[in-house]
């Protein structure tokens, strides 16, 4: 893979307080972003992950929270103008979000090919499996 894929680029990485949430974090920083925020339902595992990899922050967040997840989202899009990269690593079932990222991949938008925002997602099951599919944009004039 491309080393500097992810140049520039805002992440936010679920479950980025240990395992593979936390590898992604080190990864997506190691190929470029600009800032990853490693985001986990505990503080203590985001920080660790975060104070050790340049441009990561921690947040602290329970992804089960849909209302706490779209504040987040909000205030991430506030501070950087957009969204790039959601990697859904947190060992939660989020049947809502798997709706959005169905409905934009089946309206090819966005499009990944044209360097618009993919999401990577972890869907637990015995054979644990990655999944990549586009994402609506999130910028500021999604309000």
């Amino acid at each position: 893979m491309y080393e500097a894929q992810f140049e520039g680029k805002i992440a936010v990485v679920t479950g980025g307080g240990s395992g593979i949430g936390a590898a992604t974090v080190r990864e997506l920083a190691r190929r470029g972003a600009e800032v990853v925020y490693a985001v986990d339902v505990s503080a203590e595992g985001a920080e660790k992950v975060a104070s050790g990899v340049e441009g990561a922050r921690a947040l602290q967040l329970d992804v089960s929270d849909s209302a706490a997840v779209a504040d987040a989202f909000a205030g991430i899009v506030a501070e950087h103008g957009r969204l790039d990269v959601v990697v859904h690593a947190a060992g939660v079932d989020d049947p809502i979000s798997k709706a959005w990222m169905l409905e934009a991949a089946e309206q090819g938008e966005p499009d990944p090919e044209r360097g618009q925002p993919v999401a990577v997602g972890q869907f637990v099951d015995p054979r644990l499996h990655l999944h990549v599919r586009p994402v609506r944009h999130h910028d500021q004039s999604d309000r």
